[in-house]
């Protein structure tokens, strides 16, 4: 009897691991707000879309993770006394690569496709995504959720930002933090955080009636920009 309780009880184990929701930051939502308003005297920085991009990663209630990137098409940000004052980006959402390991490649083309078809994207209709900068304010730890122990968040951030996320026929405020730095030929600007996709209307499988077969509704997201004059 010992032999046959040992293995249930590690399957056990194993499935309650897999049957977690993603532990990241999550980016408070809001309404969405009028972009920021540039001072004509503030420098413009164009985003280099050769080495900026949008990852994230996607998650079933039990099973694997899906990771890939999505080109970011073009962007400038405003940069007035060193700071970070607006801007905004286009994502390319039909320009997107699976970046799972030991997936093979064929599956990756399948799972790209789908991604960007009806049930999540819809990139036929909706070719882009944008975010519009807001608000940008110094960063306090205690403005967000962060605990310290999770798996998803911005490393030594310098700010926080709030935005529109403009994607499919929906439009939210969200704020979060990000790491920004400006030189004076060059901005970069980091972010970890998480999305409930289904707020922007991507509701495949987000349905408690599937069972094991559920997509957790949160995507992480992770932003990576550099710009140059």
């Amino acid at each position: 009897m010992r032999k046959v309780i040992l293995p249930i009880i590690a399957l056990s184990m194993a499935i309650i691991s897999c049957n977690k929701a993603p532990q990241g930051e999550a980016a408070k939502v809001s309404a969405p707000q009028e972009a920021a308003a540039i001072d004509s005297s503030a420098a413009e920085y164009v985003v280099d879309n050769k080495v900026s991009n949008l990852t994230f990663v996607g998650s079933k209630k039990v099973g694997d993770n899906h990771s890939g990137i999505i080109a970011i098409k073009e962007g400038k940000l405003a940069i007035e006394n060193n700071l970070l004052v607006g801007g905004s980006f286009v994502i390319d959402m039909a320009n997107l690569t699976i970046t799972d390991e030991g997936m093979p490649e064929e599956k990756k083309a399948k799972l790209a496709g789908h991604l960007a078809g009806p049930d999540f994207f819809d990139a036929p209709k909706h070719p882009t995504a944008t975010f519009q900068v807001t608000t940008v304010n110094p960063f306090m730890a205690d403005t967000t959720n962060s605990s310290g122990k999770l798996d998803w968040a911005t490393e030594g951030p310098t700010h926080t930002i709030t935005g529109n996320l403009i994607m499919r026929d929906s439009t939210r405020g969200i704020t979060f933090p990000a790491k920004i730095v400006v030189t004076n030929n060059k901005v970069t600007a980091d972010a970890k955080f998480m999305i409930d996709r289904t707020l922007w209307g991507i509701n495949y499988q987000s349905e408690s009636s599937l069972g094991n077969k559920i997509i957790n509704k949160e995507v992480k997201i992770g932003v990576y920009l550099e710009a140059t004059k």
